[in-house]
């Protein structure tokens, strides 16, 4: 059984900019059915800006080359250059306590365009999000 949602949730979360929301209904979704890559996007980049908190080389050190290719293909196609290049940095240089802080440190100064740049690339796919699979 998949989880439904109502188009009006779905609108609450994005109107009150909940990343932690979003990123739940995204994971839920792609549980069962494949996301647009505009949420895979939101969701993969959201949990490596997010792992600042406790050090970015948390993120690279369980991190599988699959995964780390599919995240730059989609910085790559929705043009997050900058952003991009510090995610591949980032692989080069996580086991370097002291250069893995100073990523840490961009990826904060960084925070609020990256946080709004995955939100805008998400809310592209909100139709897609709201459509439950029974309906």
């Amino acid at each position: 059984m998949t989880a439904q949602y109502s188009p009006s949730y779905i609108d609450d979360l994005f109107e009150r900019k909940d990343y932690v929301g979003i990123h739940s209904l995204i994971e839920v979704r792609a549980r069962n059915q494949k996301v647009p890559d505009e949420c895979a996007l939101f969701s993969r980049i959201l949990e490596w800006a997010g792992s600042t908190r406790s050090g970015v080389w948390q993120y690279y050190e369980s991190l599988k080359e699959e995964q780390f290719c599919e995240v730059c293909r989609l910085l790559e196609k929705f043009g997050m250059r900058e952003v991009k290049s510090k995610y591949q940095e980032g692989m080069q240089i996580w086991q370097d306590s002291d250069a893995s802080t100073e990523l840490d440190r961009w990826i904060d100064a960084h925070e609020s365009f990256i946080y709004s740049s995955i939100l805008s690339h998400a809310h592209g796919a909100i139709s897609e999000l709201k459509q439950n699979e029974n309906h």
